[in-house]
């Protein structure tokens, strides 16, 4: 049976955005220019290929009538002498209030309270010298401003990941996460006091009863690229765990149906066999040929302990 990825019945605000650039300095621009703004919600809508022209348009996109999810797109260029200089940061100053962020169709981070956003944007997703595309998913939960303030996209110099892609939300049962399975025997949180770093970890407890029994956190959508190795990393903290922790990547269609990953429906690896701190734990796995989603799982299986999340990343190799 496939598992569909989409989210449904949510009141929808979208919002495109066509953005110019002005250079600030040798190693930073500003990102200016026209957005444009359409009404509902459509993950297409990340694909840089997507045609906008019908869609309203704003000079400022604080003007847009934010409220509830909304699309906020840009076409933007990116220095050809950038290129070979190491991955890009992409600063933005105020959002409200949960976001969703796209680089040419493929996520480079989500956030979770109102504030400024800073996320990495692999070199290996841009076009130097040509046309490229922002598209921001934002929920705002109060009628107000969804975007403000300055974008500015910077060269870091160095290659990194994705850090937390719509991990650790700030309610109970974070947006765009779902447990594989919830009873009495099984508790899913979050917890402010055990974290490595950051505001919060997500935690997974079960008890004796649960033998053969698997409780999981499912991350929000990921795009990918058919082909393109990626790397899930995650730290994992252990007390007295019974079973297998593991760290899975699933792949998607663009139905959201399930791509198995040779025969398998995920790519796992068991990260916690024993009572232990903070440990950094990696899996690799390469993007089948109809993937177009990913997610990342957070599993304990047949665990009677309890086992803690964090700071988890996800990147193209």
């Amino acid at each position: 049976m496939t598992k569909k990825v989409w989210f449904a019945g949510i009141l929808s605000l979208v919002f495109v955005v066509i953005f110019s650039f002005v250079a600030m300095a040798d190693d930073s621009i500003i990102l200016t220019g026209k957005w444009s703004f359409q009404f509902d919600d459509d993950l297409a809508w990340a694909d840089p290929e997507y045609d906008v022209s019908d869609w309203e348009t704003y000079t400022n996109p604080a003007d847009a009538p934010a409220l509830g999810f909304g699309w906020y797109r840009l076409d933007f260029e990116v220095p050809a002498e950038w290129e070979g200089k190491g991955d890009l940061e992409l600063s933005i100053a105020e959002l409200y209030d949960f976001d969703w962020s796209f680089v040419n169709g493929i996520g480079v981070g989500n956030g979770n309270r109102s504030g400024n956003r800073k996320y990495s944007v692999p070199a290996s997703y841009l076009n130097y010298g040509g046309k490229n595309t922002l598209a921001l998913r934002i929920y705002t939960i109060n009628p107000g401003i969804g975007l403000d303030g300055e974008i500015k996209l910077s060269l870091t110099g160095v290659v990194s990941m994705v850090k937390n892609p719509s991990f650790e939300q700030a309610v109970n049962l974070p947006l765009g996460w779902t447990p594989t399975r919830t009873d009495k025997n099984i508790f899913i949180w979050e917890n402010a006091a055990t974290v490595r770093t950051g505001f919060r970890a997500l935690a997974l407890k079960g008890t004796d009863a649960l033998e053969g029994e698997e409780a999981a956190w499912m991350s929000d959508i990921i795009l990918v690229k058919p082909g393109t190795e990626y790397r899930a990393q995650a730290y994992v903290k252990a007390e007295d765990p019974t079973g297998e922790t593991t760290i899975q990547i699933r792949f998607y269609n663009a139905d959201g149906d399930e791509v198995f990953y040779d025969g398998e429906r995920a790519v796992s690896r068991n990260l916690a066999r024993r009572t232990a701190d903070w440990t950094r734990g990696n899996l690799f796995g390469t993007a089948p040929e109809d993937a177009v989603y990913a997610r990342i799982f957070l599993v304990s299986n047949d665990n009677s302990g309890i086992v803690w999340f964090d700071d988890v990343s996800f990147g193209a190799e």
